[in-house]
């Protein structure tokens, strides 16, 4: 008797087990990929990426998590497109709804799913209770590439042939339009998802990184994230603007402005995760001036933007022989004020290269500074006042 007790328990406790370990554990600060059937996840905070163990029905294209509108319920779950029907996971397997999706880039949130048609330029809309209606048509191509959704059911499409992401209403109506700044055309790739004001994407170039400033977001290429990707998942926003924290937060005995990890001297360590090497210094006596820009070679096609002190004062700009004049502020309770070049890209000689003119007294001094893809030049206007 104890050991057929026994063997029913072990049997219950197996059931309880298979149920439990196929259901589905959803993290909102993690972003989600599928890559042939698998889907991983990606904790940004560590930088660490893995196989979830779940995967999408055969021959599933696209993903997105949403709420279970077709469950009747709040609680957040994967949904993709198999023949052309809308699937989703009820915690255990996963159901052909039967439901027409119209194609395959989903996001979903409030009570919606939408589904994007890049190719067609048109876009869906489903409410989980029969097929998707078509609510959008985009008048041209446009590289209408993949979109993600908040929690109010407005959704934000990115199309990188205009380098816009657009925010609309659920009923398509445009709400906010925002710049894209590191495209160059896009119209491919594994879409677009998005955590912490940050967003994270797979284009035909490769896998980047978009950070909102203002009513710009600027892309640079990451190598945290694989360059194979086919869709990514996001949990909806809860809203889809940059948050306004300090310019200044502390991490032990570094300061990091913005984008700049610097020493307390105010000498900056990198930035956007580049080594900054310091490669010339000149001495200054007023803490305003004016500076010169040019490329210094052959015009190639070099893009760079220039950090001053942790500020950005000059972004995806082209160099050119015609030479770019500016007028810039140090810091007049600081020695030391480092102008980095960031480089967007290597032109098509490397590395990316400029050149800077300051003028002092009536001279004029010309600097060089290089810059690549795992390092930044920087200048250092070490300030004297006479």
């Amino acid at each position: 008797m104890n050991i057929n007790k026994a063997f029913i328990a072990f049997l219950l406790f197996l059931i309880f087990f298979q149920s439990f370990s196929f259901a589905q554990k959803i993290e909102c600060d993690h972003i989600y990929w599928v890559n042939n059937s698998e889907i991983f996840e990606y904790d940004p905070l560590m930088e660490i990426s893995k196989y979830t163990g779940f995967n999408s029905p055969p021959g599933a294209s696209g993903i997105a998590i949403a709420p279970n509108i077709n469950g009747g319920g709040k609680e957040l779950t994967f949904y993709c497109v198999v023949n052309e029907r809308i699937n989703y996971y009820d915690g255990k397997t996963w159901i052909n709804t039967g439901h027409l999706s119209g194609s395959v880039n989903l996001a979903g949130g409030g009570n919606y799913i939408y589904i994007l048609d890049g190719i067609n330029s048109k876009l869906f809309r489903y409410d989980g209770k029969e097929n998707a209606k078509e609510l959008l048509k985009f008048n041209s191509f446009a590289g209408p590439f993949d979109l993600v959704a908040d929690s109010k059911g407005n959704f934000y499409l990115i199309f990188t042939k205009m380098n816009k992401m657009v925010q609309y209403d659920p009923e398509g109506k445009v709400l906010k339009q925002y710049r894209l700044e590191g495209l160059s055309g896009q119209t491919s790739g594994g879409g677009f998802a998005y955590r912490d004001n940050v967003i994270y994407g797979n284009f035909t170039s490769g896998s980047m990184i978009g950070v909102f400033k203002g009513g710009v977001i600027r892309f640079t290429p990451t190598g945290l994230i694989p360059n194979s990707v086919d869709d990514f998942a996001s949990c909806p926003l809860e809203m889809y603007e940059p948050e306004k924290k300090p310019d200044t937060v502390k991490i032990d005995t570094a300061e990091v402005i913005k984008d700049v990890v610097f020493t307390d001297g105010n000498i900056p360590l990198s930035i956007k995760d580049r080594e900054v090497k310091l490669q010339s210094s000149i001495t200054v006596h007023e803490p305003e001036f004016e500076i010169e820009i040019w490329d210094i070679s052959m015009p190639d096609g070099d893009s760079i933007s220039l950090n001053l002190n942790g500020k950005w004062i000059l972004e995806n700009y082209e160099v050119v022989k015609a030479k770019l004049k500016m007028k810039v502020s140090i810091h007049a309770d600081s020695p030391n004020n480092y102008l980095i070049l960031f480089a967007h890209n290597l032109g098509k000689i490397s590395p990316n290269t400029a050149a800077v003119s300051v003028l002092i007294n009536g001279q004029q001094h010309k600097l060089s500074l290089t810059s690549d893809l795992k390092s930044s030049g920087a200048l250092n206007f070490i300030y004297e006042p006479e």
